[in-house]
């Protein structure tokens, strides 16, 4: 398995994402789909797709507000 970048795994809660488990830090939580981006790997499931660009616009929204108050852009 590709070894997970931590910034993009916090930018996947940037956009409204939790771990595959659930909301907890708990070492389950990031167990239930180990691979997955929001586990512990780099893979993106389509389902955290759609959750982040196609049902939660918020969290697109809330992406690009968190960016702009960090850069100033």
């Amino acid at each position: 398995s590709t070894p997970q970048v931590p910034v993009v795994h916090e930018v996947g809660h940037m956009l409204g994402l939790n771990h595959p488990g659930g909301r907890s830090n708990n070492p389950q939580a990031y167990h239930k789909d180990y691979e997955s981006l929001m586990g512990g790997g780099m893979q993106f499931r389509q389902k955290d797709f759609d959750r982040a660009f196609c049902e939660r616009r918020e969290g697109w929204e809330r992406f690009r507000t968190s960016i702009r108050d960090a850069t100033g852009f």
